[in-house]
């Protein structure tokens, strides 16, 4: 009966550890997975003469779909089939807030928590990113906590916040690093 125990408990130890690193390889898989489609993009747009990101480029560094919205700072000719184009990085951003706080204002309706895991559910939904891992990523960039309530955004208190979150999803979406003080010099 001791070695029975003994065994399932081992048993029980191993599958921990070769769930735990499924779970690491999953997410290793859609980082390579966002490598290679930003690499695509790059060889279809023939832009081997730059280093920019598609949201560089775009001046669109949240990478906001194209919609019914019409952007202040918006480019007049938008020549990428899928992201909006801006004049300047800081009317990205502009969109950006506005579309975060259009997220508030559902979430309020909803009486649902305005957190980090529920803004990037919405923001990169599962259909089309990894969200758990972009998630993650955007929690251990910011600091914050996963089941954090973030203030509204242009609220004054904890702006910060916001500031970090929106430098980590930058981070995620145009997969380069981006500090806080480049957010910030934008925002101000």
């Amino acid at each position: 009966m001791g070695i029975g125990r003994t065994i399932e408990r081992k048993e029980k130890e191993i599958k921990h550890v070769i769930q735990s690193e499924a779970k690491d390889l999953v997410q290793s898989t859609w980082v390579l997975s966002r490598f290679f489609t930003t690499l695509r993009s790059v060889m279809n747009d023939n832009i081997f003469s730059t280093s920019m990101t598609r949201g560089q480029r775009n001046n669109n560094p949240l990478n906001i779909r194209h919609s019914a919205d019409q952007w202040q700072g918006a480019r007049k000719e938008q020549t990428d089939q899928s992201f909006v184009q801006f004049e300047t990085m800081a009317y990205g951003y502009r969109a950006a807030w506005k579309v975060l706080e259009s997220y508030w204002k559902h979430f309020k309706r909803q009486r649902q928590p305005f957190t980090v895991a529920h803004i990037i559910a919405r923001w990169a939904p599962p259909s089309e990113n990894h969200t758990d891992a972009y998630v993650s990523t955007v929690l251990k960039l910011t600091s914050l906590g996963g089941k954090e309530n973030l203030p509204r955004p242009f609220m004054g208190i904890a702006i910060d916040k916001l500031v970090r979150l929106f430098a980590a999803m930058t981070t995620m979406e145009c997969g380069i690093p981006y500090e806080k003080v480049d957010v910030q010099a934008i925002l101000d």
